[in-house]
């Protein structure tokens, strides 16, 4: 896939993105480690994914395809951190797709993944997907070289 092939997501994109990031999941170690194995899983993975995405899109570094078949979501520098707000989120995001078994090592899981990011200004990769039918086929590589080729350029270091 060529990079003339990736563009921002656009509010009207979100649902359709939304589908594509859930099916790129289902079946990750990551998220089988955090979401309860229920006939709940794909909602519960659904409300993780959507708290990503509707965070990420609103600063502006969001990006799939024209097919809607992939897509980065990225953090700029300055908003990685966690506020107050943030974290109250993040722990009632982690009891509904969790459940109260898992919160604490969970939480504890992120910590340890967010303390291994880098320690100056860097652009976060949060999550990169394809739909699983076009795995394999470039289209990660696709959405993730512009970015990689900007932070290239600027001399900003790049979390993955």
């Amino acid at each position: 896939m060529s990079a003339s092939g990736v563009r921002s997501i656009t509010r009207d994109d979100l649902p359709a993105v939304l589908h594509t990031l859930v099916r790129a999941f289902d079946d990750d170690p990551w998220f089988n480690f955090v979401v309860r194995q229920d006939e709940r899983r794909r909602q519960r993975l659904s409300i993780w994914i959507d708290r990503a995405l509707q965070r990420t899109v609103a600063l502006g570094e969001t990006y799939t395809t024209n097919t809607l078949q992939g897509a980065a979501l990225w953090t700029p520098p300055g908003h990685a951190a966690s506020s107050i707000l943030n974290e109250i989120e993040l722990r009632f995001a982690l009891l509904r797709v969790a459940g109260r078994d898992r919160v604490g090592l969970t939480r504890q899981a992120v910590r340890i993944i967010n303390a291994s990011h880098h320690p100056g200004p860097s652009m976060d990769l949060r999550i990169v997907g394809v739909a699983p039918e076009v795995q394999g086929t470039g289209i990660a590589g696709a959405l993730l070289r512009p970015m990689l080729t900007r932070c290239n350029a600027a001399g900003l270091a790049v979390t993955l």
